[in-house]
């Protein structure tokens, strides 16, 4: 009985590893790339990485955050999270 387990075992080790090429094919293949990367557009990264940085002016309908808007929000989903989690509160 020893030898007819060690013997089905060693068939389906046998018979993975004849699988195993199949399996790898299928992986992830890393897409070719579209174009060679030129003189040109390696220029003009360089113009582009040595452009000073400009500040982004602040948006003029921006919501400040308060205390009251962080209330109601905690307010509305602590309870729902303490109830989705089964947590005595």
């Amino acid at each position: 009985m020893k030898k007819f387990a060690t013997l089905i075992i060693l068939c389906l080790m046998l018979s993975s590893l004849a699988c195993l090429p199949e399996v790898i094919s299928f992986g992830q293949v890393p897409p070719a790339l579209s174009a060679p990367i030129t003189d040109s557009r390696l220029s003009s990264a360089n113009d582009i990485a040595n452009e000073p940085l400009t500040t982004v002016p602040a948006a003029a309908n921006v919501h400040e955050l308060t205390a009251v808007d962080v209330e109601a929000f905690l307010d509305g989903i602590v309870p729902l999270q303490l109830d989705r989690e089964d947590i005595a509160g």
